[in-house]
């Protein structure tokens, strides 16, 4: 539990610049969750997650409290949401799930106690926010109208699959995945991962089958943890009647993954309308190492790559593409789009088609805030790519 003074709540999150009469502002809390009860001492600004939210960020956050104000503004997420202590930074709220109860002489609501944006000058968002329960999503609801424009899906809701499917339908990248426990309560999806290994550098989870990518490829879709860690490939793996789809999830790639001079034989994905697909769909801070793709077909719609699909922020060395590399633009051999990217030492032979525009043996195209943010050193091509608009050997 966290508060200053009279004002209650689950987390203590730091500022990292504003503090108002020791109420912390300016802050992002990204899937917190509490189970409990939050206690009273003569208090107001009672919030299960945080006591008084200012002109601050919560995303993807779920509490099942009873919180309890003796004054006034019990809120089972928040206490109150407040912008007029920084009116540049209005409070916003996305993708929340109540489903606990709030009550208090004054102002008890399923989302929020006190809600400020009923005064235009004082914005507050809620989006894609779910509450279960009697009453209102925000306890001052009945003394004011609130401006509905700013709000978008808040919804009461059942306490089932329904609900999940909901908050799932809104995930952002960071958003942890919804899903039903064993007795039906709505949690934070729970990825039980069978890897050997921890996961660090030190000690990463190691890819010896078939079976260990595909548990790889569930987990990475579960957990940004996962998401973010080292892993090994300690053999070379033949897809030969595998459905591999690619590693892809709502989180883009962002660890290290080093195939240690192995290959992936075999390889087969055919989806004309997917976005973003290769071997690793998407990356974004990501190193990806010692890794060939030794034969196979990935087909896809646009930004279509044999090691990445859409590789951003990205260090990609000592790779090869001997696979048939297909889609409608941004078709390359190693990947399909760079975004601030370095490459090095790599080649490709296979062949490489597109149907529109934008096809490189070595990348499709090239983006970069600056230039010279992406780099190409020491590639070469023997593959054969196909004539269409914006074509390049590499």
């Amino acid at each position: 539990m966290w508060c200053t003074e009279i004002i209650f709540g689950f987390t203590t999150i730091q500022s990292d610049d504003i503090t108002y009469d020791k109420i912390i502002s300016d802050i992002n809390a990204t899937s917190q969750s509490l189970n409990g009860e939050v206690l009273d001492a003569e208090t107001y600004d009672v919030g299960g997650i945080v006591g008084m939210l200012n002109s601050s960020q919560m995303y993807n956050c779920y509490s099942t409290a009873t919180t309890h104000a003796s004054n006034e503004s019990s809120g089972v997420i928040t206490g109150s949401m407040n912008t007029s202590l920084n009116t540049n930074n209005p409070v916003s709220i996305d993708n929340v799930y109540s489903n606990g109860t709030a009550t208090g002489t004054k102002y008890p609501g399923n989302i929020t106690g006190w809600y400020e944006g009923y005064e235009a000058k004082y914005p507050v968002h809620v989006t894609n926010s779910y509450y279960v329960g009697s009453g209102d999503a925000f306890g001052n609801s009945a003394a004011k109208k609130y401006d509905e424009s700013q709000h978008t899906t808040l919804q009461k809701v059942s306490a089932d699959a329904s609900a999940v499917e909901l908050l799932n339908a809104n995930l952002q990248n960071g958003y942890a995945q919804w899903a039903l426990d064993e007795n039906g309560e709505i949690i934070f999806e729970k990825v039980e991962f069978v890897l050997k290994g921890e996961g660090t550098k030190e000690s990463p989870y190691l890819i010896e089958t078939v079976d260990d990518l595909l548990e790889m490829n569930r987990a990475i879709g579960a957990s940004r943890e996962h998401a973010s860690a080292y892993y090994q490939l300690k053999a070379s793996l033949d897809l030969s009647g595998i459905e591999f789809k690619g590693l892809s999830s709502p989180y883009e790639f962002s660890g290290t993954f080093d195939g240690l001079g192995h290959v992936i034989k075999n390889i087969n994905i055919h989806n004309k309308q997917q976005i973003n697909t290769g071997f690793f769909h998407a990356t974004n801070g990501a190193t990806i190492q010692n890794l060939g793709i030794e034969s196979g077909i990935i087909e896809a719609g646009a930004r279509v790559g044999g090691i990445v699909g859409f590789a951003t922020n990205t260090v990609i060395k000592n790779c090869f593409n001997n696979a048939e590399i297909s889609g409608y633009y941004d078709v390359g051999g190693i990947v399909g789009i760079i975004q601030d990217t370095k490459i090095y030492n790599v080649f490709n032979k296979g062949k490489i088609r597109v149907n529109n525009k934008s096809i490189g043996g070595i990348v499709g195209s090239g983006e970069g805030t600056n230039a010279g943010d992406s780099l190409i050193s020491n590639a070469y091509n023997i593959g054969q790519v196909n004539v269409g608009t914006y074509t390049g050997k590499i």
